[in-house]
């Protein structure tokens, strides 16, 4: 009899012992899970930061553009030699405005200056 119930103890504490490594098993997948939700979260809420940055920029390039951009655009027929001074025209006309011209990538020079479209419409409605 005594070693009967010997034997249930050790099988209720083995049981014991096999419940408490399940919830530490548990315990240790939720957490797991709430810093895998923690680094999602962190990376979409990067994400969303571009995405946001990208549409101000391309907002922004409706409103600007290289003198070769609007030019291509409207289907002007500038010389390649004639922008230089075109670009120095501009950048008179948008101090006249107080406006500073922007910087933009170009595949052939590198960067080329942005204007706001509507001083380009003003320069190119006047000419």
């Amino acid at each position: 009899m005594a070693e009967l119930h010997a034997q249930l103890e050790k099988e209720k504490k083995e049981r014991e012992a096999a419940e408490a490594a399940k919830q530490e098993a548990i315990r240790v997948r939720f957490m797991i899970a709430a810093k895998r939700d923690a680094t999602s979260t962190g990376r979409l809420g990067g994400l969303q930061t571009h995405i946001n940055q990208l549409k101000i920029r391309l907002d922004e390039n409706t409103q600007w553009a290289s003198l070769k951009k609007y030019c291509k655009e409207h289907k002007l027929d500038v010389k390649q030699y004639a922008t230089p001074k075109i670009g120095m025209e501009m950048t008179k006309l948008c101090k006249k405005h107080e406006i500073e011209p922007k910087k933009e990538d170009d595949i052939n020079y590198g960067s080329v200056k942005a204007y706001p479209v509507e001083l380009l419409e003003e320069f190119f409605s006047n000419q």
